[in-house]
């Protein structure tokens, strides 16, 4: 909704090698919007928290923002978040749908709604074994 702040948290992980200092960037911040990271840098894993300022003429609708990691040795690792800006409260069917409609949020539904049904299928197959004699 204008006017309001909203936080992402940015979890930043080095997967190999020596760890090197990662400093935090974005683009694709609307206008009349504004973005913090705390902290913006950090070494190793750690976990920044991205706030979205946005005023009464921020632009209304889906915006794709993109958080690029940079490291002190020039690697660099992209994600993205999405913010969504409306003139109301959303209902909870449209923050449901937000949620469903965002690729990462849906990929992590889908992942655990997979390791449910295989943890169901495994104790099923478990149930079904016959006691050896």
């Amino acid at each position: 909704m204008r006017g309001r702040t909203t936080n992402f948290t940015i979890s930043v992980e080095w997967t190999s090698g020596t760890p090197e200092t990662v400093t935090l960037s974005i683009s694709g911040v609307p206008d009349g919007c504004s973005s913090a990271f705390s902290p913006i840098s950090g070494t190793s894993d750690f976990t920044s928290t991205l706030s979205i300022a946005t005023t009464e003429t921020a632009t209304l609708g889906s915006h794709i923002l993109t958080v690029t990691g940079t490291s002190t040795g020039g690697e660099t690792a992209i994600t993205s978040v999405t913010l969504v800006i409306r003139e109301y409260e959303p209902t909870t069917t449209e923050l449901i749908m937000d949620l469903l409609t965002t690729p990462t949020v849906l990929a992590a539904v889908i992942g655990f709604i997979g390791t449910i049904i295989t943890a169901i299928v495994a104790i099923t197959k478990l149930r079904g074994r016959k006691k050896s004699e």
